[in-house]
């Protein structure tokens, strides 16, 4: 029986410490920002804890072979501070800042590294991935537009614009441009903050002698002339039941006139 109270003593005291020696180090990072417009600078916050019977000083530093210009999208990594001494036991936040370059092959996933080193412990190294999503400029505005499809010329549509900000900065004083052969439309936003939505209401009232048939819809925003977002909406154009058409047609000779008359039978609005 005392042997194995002694046993069991060694297995809850001893054994945890062992563990902690071999892996002292508990290491994650959370990023700040979900998407990262490029050319713009982000914040991650890299945490360590020490988990074992010695206090620990270590050194931490980004892949420098991963930055300008070895690479096409991270401008800087700057750890602050990128020296620190963790107590036994205790944690520790560490401040990462990750700018962008801002002509980027494409949106997509980017991967730096992070090496931390001991300096009491030699043996002591962990590597870890420090991982962000980065967007374009030009697709920083998610655009999306609740609109009936088919639209019938000279009666008012109602609709929503829906702007989404995907990115990790404020986008303000934004120049809204809405164009196509029927309909057109301007307006500026103020601001629309970081990772938010803004939904504005509108009327669309195509012009009473649109053609019937496909025709697209161009939305673009703009700010200080630097696109930040675009949508082509493809809309169909029907006939307006309130417009009586009537062609005559005057035949002679080497020549042909076509007259046509369009009467109003209802409440469309047919000449501005």
């Amino acid at each position: 029986m005392k042997k194995s109270s002694v046993i069991l003593i060694f297995l809850l005291v001893v054994l945890p410490s062992i563990l902690a020696i071999e892996n002292p180090l508990e290491i994650s990072i959370q990023n700040t920002d979900n998407l990262i417009v490029a050319g713009t600078e982000s914040t991650s916050n890299l945490n360590i804890k020490n988990n074992g019977i010695r206090d620990q000083t270590l050194t931490i530093n980004s892949d420098k072979l991963g930055i300008f210009p070895f690479s096409e999208v991270f401008d800087y990594i700057i750890v602050e501070p990128n020296q620190i001494t963790i107590k036994s036991h205790q944690e520790k936040t560490i401040k990462i800042k990750v700018k962008t370059l801002l002509n980027i092959p494409k949106e997509g996933r980017y991967e730096n590294r992070l090496t931390i080193k001991s300096i009491t412990d030699e043996t002591l190294q962990s590597q870890l991935p420090l991982s962000i999503s980065v967007i374009p400029a030009e697709n920083s505005v998610n655009i999306q537009m609740d609109i009936e499809s088919q639209i019938i010329p000279g009666k008012p549509t109602q609709y929503q614009l829906i702007l989404k900000n995907r990115g990790n900065i404020e986008l303000t004083n934004l120049n809204v441009k809405i164009k196509s052969d029927f309909y057109s439309e301007e307006f500026t936003v103020d601001i629309i903050g970081k990772d938010s939505t803004l939904i504005k209401d509108l009327t669309l009232t195509a012009n009473p002698t649109s053609q019937e048939g496909e025709s697209n819809l161009n939305i673009e925003i703009l700010q200080n002339n630097i696109k930040k977002g675009s949508l082509i909406k493809q809309l169909t154009l029907t006939s307006n039941p309130d417009i009586q058409e009537e062609r005559i047609v005057n035949k002679q000779f080497l020549a042909t006139t076509i007259k046509i008359i369009k009467r109003n039978q209802g409440n469309s609005e047919v000449f501005k």
